[in-house]
């Protein structure tokens, strides 16, 4: 109370610059209103990236014909992959071949030089061991027969009768009978390294049209292990002037390709294409080999394995 009687502490004290001051202060230092709050939260909901709406943003700008575009390349890069597996490289070794019995062919007439005064066979005819084939007439020695030396089919006749016959050169080739033919095939010591029992093989045929037919189906049977002799070369081949000739390249050696049976076919024989000629190429008929000796998937060649 003051001196005058008056109450002085009722009546507030006047700080007009003190308190604009606090006013300042204090909204500085207050809290962030609820609705403040609200609008940021929203704000930071509505701003955030979902990566699957950035997405789906991009399928959306992106046009039909690129994606057909992605699609098409990723095709041929699958259908590359697929081919570089499937696709394979052949290696071969070409060798001549005849259509044999696997004993061969035996050569018959070629001590017989002299005049043919006798003889009427003709392929495919039948003949047993001992059996007159021809009559010669030989100087010094009058007519002389020349027999079958085994049971046989004729395969080849190269005598007619007035023609003189040189000795050394056959008359006829004849195939035993009972024996099933086969492809023996005269390789050099260089292919011989890289043949192996069961390796396939085609054998195409002179006589035949490989376009419409095809070759023989084979398989490697038996592989020589020495060379040939001349002699049996000249079975092989059909006589002495047909195994010096071969035999100009080096040492030869036979192999035996297998006949692949098919009983569908005319043949009997598996061919390449089709069902193969209405009937079997005479035995003694040339023709070539082309043996199977490696294949390697494209993919396998190009990663170095």
């Amino acid at each position: 109370m003051d001196a005058d009687g008056g109450d002085r502490s009722a009546a507030p004290t006047s700080r007009p610059g003190l308190d604009a001051l606090d006013d300042l202060i204090g909204a500085d230092r207050a809290p962030s209103t609820p609705e403040r709050e609200a609008t940021f939260a929203e704000r930071a909901l509505v701003e955030a990236h979902n990566p699957l709406e950035q997405l789906d943003l991009v399928f959306k700008r992106t046009t039909g014909q690129v994606w057909f575009g992605v699609l098409g390349l990723a095709a041929l890069v699958a259908a590359l992959v697929i081919w570089g597996v499937i696709a394979q490289r052949t290696v071969t070794v070409a060798a001549p071949v005849v259509l044999s019995p696997e004993s061969g062919l035996y050569p018959v007439g070629e001590l017989a030089g002299g005049l043919v005064v006798q003889m009427d066979l003709s392929e495919g005819d039948r003949v047993l061991a001992g059996d007159t084939m021809a009559v010669v007439a030989i100087a010094e020695l009058g007519e002389t027969a020349v027999s079958a030396p085994i049971d046989g089919v004729v395969v080849a006749v190269d005598t007619a009768v007035g023609r003189v016959n040189l000795q050394g050169d056959p008359m006829f080739l004849l195939a035993p009978l009972d024996e099933d033919p086969v492809a023996l095939a005269v390789v050099s010591a260089t292919d011989l390294n890289s043949l192996a029992v069961g390796q396939e093989a085609t054998v195409l045929i002179g006589a035949v049209n490989p376009q419409t037919f095809g070759g023989l189906r084979a398989d490697v049977r038996t592989i020589g292990q020495v060379p040939m002799s001349r002699a049996r070369l000249g079975d092989v081949l059909g006589g002495p002037v047909q195994a010096a000739a071969a035999l100009q390249r080096g040492p030869l050696y036979e192999v035996v390709l297998e006949l692949r049976s098919d009983p569908a076919t005319p043949t009997g024989r598996a061919w390449t294409v089709g069902d193969g000629p209405p009937s079997f190429p005479p035995l003694g008929s040339l023709g070539s080999a082309q043996i199977v000796v490696d294949r390697t998937s494209l993919a396998a060649q190009v990663l170095g394995r």
